[in-house]
């Protein structure tokens, strides 16, 4: 039994910390991209073909960057914001 909750607690573990996707669609139903975010809330932003078109991190006092695919910044924003990911979605897929 102790083996059987010790692989159960490393499965729940492994769920928790892995990447999150959340994908993107117009209005018709298209796929226009994907985000995935890490375990400390950054996130890689991907078009529709794969490519990546930038990436955001979040600093210690709440502060969202986010950068386009060559680096460059395409703006940022406070901790006030509730999902900085979707926020950044909006900030790179322009």
């Amino acid at each position: 039994m102790g083996r059987m909750t010790a692989l159960l607690v490393m499965a729940i573990l492994a769920t928790t910390l892995s990447a999150k996707t959340i994908r993107h669609y117009d209005s018709s139903g298209r796929s226009t991209g994907r985000t995935e975010i890490d375990s400390n809330g950054n996130a890689r932003y991907y078009d529709s073909n794969g490519r990546s078109i930038g990436r955001s991190y979040t600093d210690s006092s709440g502060t969202t960057r986010y950068y386009d695919s060559n680096g460059r910044s395409a703006g940022q924003s406070s901790n006030g914001s509730r999902s900085p990911a979707a926020e950044g979605w909006r900030f790179i897929n322009k």
